[in-house]
């Protein structure tokens, strides 16, 4: 796990200057290489820069961000490599009651921190433009709720099942976890790519009434 903050100022990243409390949220490891997956409430749109840092104190610097446009998750390429990646649930619990733990760690000689959980439900995401979802792939339109919630500033934070396998990553703003599985599979291939392809496969209408 890392912790993310916005980038201000010099090149230079000053490491003791990067408090747990300005952190924009958390990110986990999906490659050795130094992909870190995250949440668009923790990295927004727009021009700020970032940098991730881990629980040793070492500071790396996001040379690319790729956004996925059917999920909130965002992938940062870092400078960073040889870390241990994060293991990926290959399938999601659904049964109400499920215990679970969110884990958000990684900035600078910070503790990492546990909130305990039961699985609520996977419920059906509702989102503003159901145009970039794939409406007929329901892993797609599920989020991982859970009871009792964790409070403000766990954006990012990695939700775990029994067995340290990671369900998701933590949105405050999506108030739940897109399951991981949704995008696993794509995550190696980031290490190559400056976009995440994906196939849209719809219906469209056009009127051909004669006015």
């Amino acid at each position: 796990l890392v912790a993310i903050y916005a980038q201000h100022g010099s090149s230079d990243i000053p490491t003791a200057a990067y408090a747990p409390t300005q952190a924009r949220g958390y990110g986990v490891v999906g490659t050795s290489e130094g992909v870190i997956i995250t949440t668009s409430d923790v990295v927004p749109e727009g021009k700020d820069t970032f940098v991730v840092a881990r629980s040793d104190g070492t500071v790396a610097t996001v040379t690319s961000i790729v956004r996925d446009s059917l999920t909130p998750y965002v992938f940062l390429r870092t400078v960073a490599d040889h870390l241990s990646a994060a293991k990926f649930a290959t399938s999601l619990p659904t049964a109400s009651g499920t215990p679970v733990r969110l884990l958000r760690s990684g900035a600078p000689r910070a503790v990492s921190e546990l909130w305990s959980a039961t699985l609520v439900d996977s419920a059906s995401l509702v989102v503003q433009n159901s145009n970039d979802w794939l409406e007929s792939t329901e892993s797609y339109q599920r989020l991982v709720t859970v009871s009792p919630a964790p409070p403000k500033g766990w954006s990012g934070a990695a939700v775990l099942d029994d067995q340290d396998n990671v369900l998701g990553i933590w949105s405050e703003a999506q108030g739940g976890a897109v399951p991981i599985v949704t995008i696993a599979a794509h995550v190696a291939s980031l290490g190559q790519a400056d976009t995440l392809s994906r196939f849209d496969i719809g219906l469209h209408t056009i009127d051909l009434s004669l006015n």
